[in-house]
C-alpha cells in the first residue's frame, strides 16, 4: 500500500473501495526490474490495483534473474507491454522537472528518476575559464 493513494477521509485507498480512478503517482527509479516487481506482480507488495497477469509475473522474475542487459531488457518490454495492454494503469502525465543553474555549470541536468536532477551530481563541474 503505498501511503500517498487517499481517500479525501485520509484513509488508505484500496482495490475493493470502488473508485473509477484515483490520481497519485509512482515515482520513477533508475532501477527498473527491482522498483516495477512490487508494483506490476501477483505477489507485489504495492500492487494496489490488483493487477495479476502470470506473463508478467514471468517476464519480471526472468529480468530480475539475469545477468544478461539485453535478455532483461527485452522481458521489461515484454512485461510493459503487456501490462499497457490490460489498461493496468493510466499514465496521464509524467512529473515536471524543473532545474536552473549558472552557466559555468556543466553536466546538471534534468532526468526522469526519482532521484532528480541530483542523480549525476559526482559529473557536474565548473566549465575553464578562457
Amino acid at each position: 500500500m503505498r501511503e500517498s493513494a487517499r481517500a479525501p477521509d485520509g484513509a488508505p485507498i484500496t482495490a475493493d473501495d470502488g473508485y473509477d480512478i484515483v490520481d497519485f503517482a509512482w515515482a520513477a527509479s533508475p532501477f527498473p526490474v527491482s522498483a516495477d516487481q512490487p508494483d506490476y506482480t501477483s505477489t507485489g507488495g504495492d500492487d494496489i490495483g490488483g493487477y495479476a497477469n502470470r506473463s508478467v509475473d514471468g517476464w519480471m522474475a526472468e529480468a530480475a534473474a539475469t545477468a544478461d542487459p539485453a535478455v532483461s531488457l527485452a522481458d521489461l518490454d515484454r512485461a510493459d507491454r503487456q501490462i499497457s495492454q490490460d489498461a493496468c494503469t493510466l499514465p496521464l502525465y509524467q512529473l515536471p522537472t524543473l532545474i536552473a543553474v549558472q552557466p559555468d555549470l556543466v553536466n546538471a541536468h534534468g532526468n526522469g528518476t526519482a532521484s532528480g536532477p541530483t542523480d549525476n551530481v559526482g559529473e557536474w563541474g565548473l566549465k575553464k575559464a578562457s
